[in-house]
């Protein structure tokens, strides 16, 4: 905003329309664009706030949002490409802490690399025991991993609180994405029953996150979660500046769904930054 120009490139369509959003708000008309392959407004203004997959080479400035995502085998040749090949005068990285190693060959030709580290600003606690649908308070977070699994959970959480349950998932349509987070926003809805999408930067007042679910189809097996996708996740808890401290446990009593609380202590410890996680120690590639 205060340059004017420049490109905020993120993994997930909803985080860019966040941003676009932010600047929207502040910014003369016109000023501000979007682009994700699924909405394109003003796609050639002087700020535009995309997709990474969507990012132009070259510009002002690039702030490169979640760029652990790097070490990702699908998608993180398009963090590489731009961090190696981007013409930008300025990028700001935006990370977890323990992709620094991943990141720092990146950057090693350029001018002048400052690192700064943030500590998370409010305490994240693990529940003491399991909650089961019946206890579920509002402002929760309920996380699972296949559309399956979400609607199965949040049938079973509307018998408890009827019409205060929505959903939400990467395929549904951009419009019922942002309602869905309106509402529960302004406290409409009482519970959101989530996949791992939830877990790239998007900020809702929530101040408890359980997981009905640690196992997750990765394209190729089904697996328990990494600490560091736990953490991701387990983070949206108690965001500071939009709701107290935050809390994480598990969901148990839906059927099916068994999951593994130690886990979810584990990416709870890495998330408040007392442990480091296991972000994969994969060499990021520049191309699929």
């Amino acid at each position: 905003a205060a340059t004017g120009s420049g490109v905020y490139a993120a993994p997930l369509r909803q985080l860019a329309h966040e941003a676009y959003a932010k600047l929207s708000a502040q910014l003369p008309e016109g000023t501000v664009g979007l682009s994700t392959g699924e909405e394109e407004i003003d796609p050639f203004a002087p700020i535009v706030c995309c997709t990474v997959e969507k990012a132009p080479p070259r510009g002002e400035m690039l702030v490169l949002d979640e760029a652990h995502w790097v070490t990702d085998p699908d998608r993180g040749h398009h963090w590489a490409r731009l961090l190696l090949t981007g013409e930008y005068r300025t990028m700001h990285l935006i990370s977890a802490a323990e992709a620094y190693l991943v990141l720092k060959p990146l950057v090693s030709d350029a001018e002048h690399v400052e690192v700064v580290n943030h500590k998370r600003l409010s305490r994240l606690d693990v529940l003491r025991g399991p909650v089961r649908p019946d206890g579920v308070r509002p402002q929760t977070l309920v996380v699972a991993f296949s559309r399956k699994a979400v609607y199965a959970v949040a049938a079973e959480l509307d018998q408890h609180r009827p019409g205060k349950v929505g959903v939400l998932y990467g395929a549904l349509p951009p419009a019922t994405r942002r309602e869905v987070i309106e509402r529960f926003t302004s406290g409409e809805l009482d519970v959101l029953v989530t996949t791992d999408v939830i877990g790239h930067g998007i900020n809702v007042p929530a101040t408890t996150v359980l997981f009905a679910e640690t196992t997750k189809f990765d394209g190729q097996e089904v697996r328990p979660l990494r600490t560091w996708e736990a953490a991701q996740i387990a983070g949206r808890a108690g965001r500071y500046g939009l709701t107290g401290h935050g809390a994480v446990g598990i969901l148990i009593g839906v059927s099916g769904l068994k999951p593994v609380g130690a886990l979810v202590a584990d990416g709870a410890a890495v998330a408040r930054g007392d442990e480091m996680s296991d972000l994969p120690k994969r060499a990021p590639r520049l191309r699929p």
